[in-house]
Order: structure tokens, then sequence, then C-alpha cells
């Protein structure tokens, strides 16, 4: 599928992931029949990083650019590490600007926090989204970025006028 679409990064996140768990997995082998073991081993092998972005509205475009650049840092890492592989998840945060969800970041974060195999985040897409899950990322402990967000990070500026709209997302 990936192949016969190769611009299309949601297939390659896709397919990449495959690659990756067939790596750890038995032949014949996916996550509800694998072994304790497998698993364990699994998990020692892979992080995972959520990607957040809005998959409708009018920032589709973008999204679609913030994957294509994810998945070939997923194809970079994954061909030239041996230590440990990544396996992308995609979420979609459809963000205030967009469909005018109000508080559609801010539930997708909650829902990544929650999960302990989620190591790192990449989004979100505008400054509004990425205002409504900066603080719920810093206080579960989660690394997030923005690549796309225009938002001022507080620990970056002295200036006062700025800090009063800057956005705090993980200083340290």
């Amino acid at each position: 599928f990936a192949q016969g679409c190769p611009s299309d990064p949601e297939a390659q996140i896709y397919r990449n992931n495959a690659a990756v768990l067939k790596a750890y997995l038995a032949e014949g082998t996916n996550l509800t029949t694998a072994s304790a073991e497998q698993l364990k081993t699994l998990k020692n092998n892979v992080l995972i990083i959520a990607v957040v972005v809005p998959l409708r509205g009018e920032a589709t475009g973008t999204a679609q650019e913030i994957l294509r650049g994810v998945v070939a840092a997923q194809q970079r890492h994954n061909a030239q590490n041996t230590n440990y592989k990544i396996v992308l998840q995609i979420a979609n945060d459809d963000t205030p600007e967009d469909l005018n969800i109000p508080d559609q970041a801010a539930t997708v974060a909650k829902v990544l926090v929650k999960d302990p195999d989620v190591f790192a985040v990449v989004g979100n897409y505008s400054s509004g989204a990425t205002a409504q899950a900066a603080s719920i990322y810093t206080q579960a402990n989660v690394v997030a970025i923005s690549p796309s967000s225009t938002a001022i990070r507080t620990s970056s500026t002295e200036n006062e006028a700025l800090k009063t709209q800057a956005i705090d997302l993980n200083d340290n």
C-alpha cells in the first residue's frame, strides 16, 4: 500500500510500524496473541511517539507535511539504530481554529498522558492547541515539541509583555 502511494505519510507510518512489530514478534503473531515475553521484549526495544495533528479542516496540508517530516525521521532512525526502534502513533486534534472544537487538544493530551507507553509527543499544529495541551504534558512529564506552533516559551524570554502570553512547554 505505501509503495503504491509513496507521498502518503500515514501509509508510510503504518508500514514502518508494521516492520518494527514484525522485527520483534514471531510470524503470525500480533499484539493480542503475543506472549508476555514477546510483549516485554517489544516494550524494552520500542519508543512510542505520538504525533498530534489536525486531520480535517483547513490545516490538513500542513498536517500532512508534519507527518512527512516525522515519518522521514522515523525511517532514518530505525534504519540506523539497533538499540531501539520508534513507532509513531497518529492522533487527531482538529484545533479550534479549524473546526471550532474548543477543547480537542486538551482532550487528546489527557488521553496520551494516560498511556505509560507514550514516550513523547510531536504536536500540536497551532499555538491555540499547543496552549491547551502544554500544561497537561508538562504536569505528566511527557516530552512535547511543536513543529509548527508559533507560541513563545516562557523560559526563552525576559520580556514581561511576552511572558504574559507565553506557553510553558517542557521548560526543563
